[in-house]
């Protein structure tokens, strides 16, 4: 039984080598279908024993997924991507599974690295993925990628292309491997991640315009369009087709992410609150979200009952833990939030949310010395969250160590998607300084991030609002 491994590419140069490294020695062959790369991503797939082939790219992925099985020579196909690797003992341990006389195909897991923890099913990695992804954590979904050469199995849809369907029409049997794709999004460069959400809006858009009233094709171009960061987009292609299907779980999951991104808190509440009675399976995604969304409306009583019920039936919530901790917090029950946020910590150890909270919690106890450490660690595994400077810098600040505080707000500045709260506390510190002009800077760009500390800008020649400054936004 022969295996034919198959990638399209498109300027690839940057992965093949690892991508054919890494499976050459389990599989027959090696085909690398080219699209119409300007880097020399084919010349390193021949060099390294590929078997390279050229086609126009078609429009579509479902045809270039079929013309690239068109050039293959195996019994068996496995159908990966250039920035897509999976362990040689994996492909070792499926080679038996691949009967030639099987009428089936095999799903295998998509594992996904990002640093996104408002991705649905987003879980942070463990200390020995994390090292090998360099991503914080990331998401699963099954896909048909192993499959038989056969003229009956065909890739279907221009973009989010499956070949799942055609299978069950040919009356082929669907089985599921536990083996993993590791899918390193994060390893591509930023120029070759934006090329390709170009190409996946574009197509996406299209395949949406040819099925306006199609739910799955909504909840691509909305995945897509959260991704490229066209919020409003995603909102109001999803928010149509959730009127329509408001039973949709997936569906109505998705709509109330992105409502989530644009922290539209009071429409999180109104749309998605009313579903969670009505969901017989799967409501735990609603009640975190909606638990989030009344904890930014300030309700924390409804917040925690919402969260409670979200760990008592799923007690690897590790979201729903620091959520709930965050509410109780708000409400002084620090013992209660104290029990959450450990037990977050534990879900995950190597990840640093929860302790970043933690420390928030200490302070707001009083209890700085306990706090400090907590920070230490949490920056030891990510000193790329700028909460964690930013609360850093308002305890320096608080034993007057006003340099010091300048020192880590400056830091939480240098990371691109910083909030509004570094310039207020950079601002703070400077006032505290003595230097007006620094403080009025950082303040206007604190207002440009975030227009409601407008009125702070009122309160610059008063001295004594430095520290109400750096109170004014609270970590959460």
């Amino acid at each position: 039984m022969k295996l034919s491994l198959v990638a399209i590419v498109k300027n690839e140069a940057a992965m093949l080598q690892g991508f054919i490294d890494t499976h050459r020695d389990e599989v027959d062959e090696v085909v690398v279908v080219d699209t119409g790369s300007s880097d020399d991503g084919p010349q390193i797939a021949r060099s390294l024993g590929a078997r390279v082939e050229s086609i126009t790219w078609p429009e579509s992925f479902a045809e270039a997924r079929n013309r690239a099985i068109s050039r293959c020579t195996g019994d068996w196909i496995l159908m990966l991507d250039a920035d897509e690797r999976l362990e040689p003992q994996d492909l070792r341990e499926m080679r038996p599974l691949l009967r030639s006389d099987a009428r089936e195909v095999w799903t295998l897991i998509q594992r996904t690295y990002c640093d996104d923890p408002e991705q649905l099913d987003w879980q942070p990695c463990d200390q020995i993925s994390r090292s090998r992804s360099q991503a914080m954590g990331y998401y699963d979904v099954r896909l048909v990628r192993c499959f038989p050469r056969d003229p009956s199995l065909v890739f279907e849809g221009i973009i989010h292309e499956r070949l799942k369907p055609s299978a069950l029409r040919a009356g082929f049997v669907v089985r599921d491997s536990q083996s993993v794709i590791h899918h390193l999004r994060a390893e591509q460069s930023l120029s070759r991640q934006a090329e390709k959400n170009v190409l996946y809006l574009t197509l996406s858009r299209e395949k949406y315009r040819q099925h306006p009233n199609c739910p799955q094709a909504g909840l691509e171009l909305a995945a897509i369009a959260m991704n490229s960061g066209c919020l409003e987009e995603a909102r109001d292609v999803l928010l149509p087709l959730f009127l329509q299907h408001p039973d949709h779980l997936n569906l109505v999951r998705h709509f109330g992410v992105v409502l989530v991104r644009m922290k539209q808190w009071d429409s999180v509440v109104e749309y998605l609150k009313p579903c969670i009675s009505r969901m017989s399976c799967g409501k735990s995604t609603l009640q975190e979200l909606v638990g989030l969304a009344e904890t930014k409306r300030e309700n924390y009583r409804e917040a925690i009952s919402l969260l409670r019920d979200v760990v008592q039936n799923q007690p690897f919530a590790y979201r729903a833990y620091v959520n709930l901790g965050v509410a109780y917090v708000e409400i002084g029950e620090f013992s209660a939030a104290i029990t959450m946020l450990s037990r977050a910590s534990e879900l995950h150890p190597h990840t640093d949310l929860p302790l970043v909270n933690l420390a928030w919690c200490y302070r707001r106890m009083g209890k700085p010395q306990w706090a400090e450490p907590v920070l230490m660690k949490a920056l030891e595994l990510n000193p790329s969250r700028w909460q964690s400077y930013v609360e850093c810098s308002l305890l320096a600040f608080e034993r007057g160590a006003y340099q010091e505080a300048v020192k880590y707000a400056s830091l939480a500045k240098q990371i691109p998607e910083c909030g509004a709260q570094a310039y207020i506390r950079a601002g703070a510190a400077a006032m505290a300084l003595g230097d007006e002009q620094d403080a009025l800077e950082n303040l206007r760009q604190a207002v440009q991030i975030d227009a409601s500390y407008q009125y702070l800008l009122s309160q610059l020649s008063d001295t004594k609002t430095s520290s109400s400054w750096c109170r004014t936004a609270e970590l959460t």
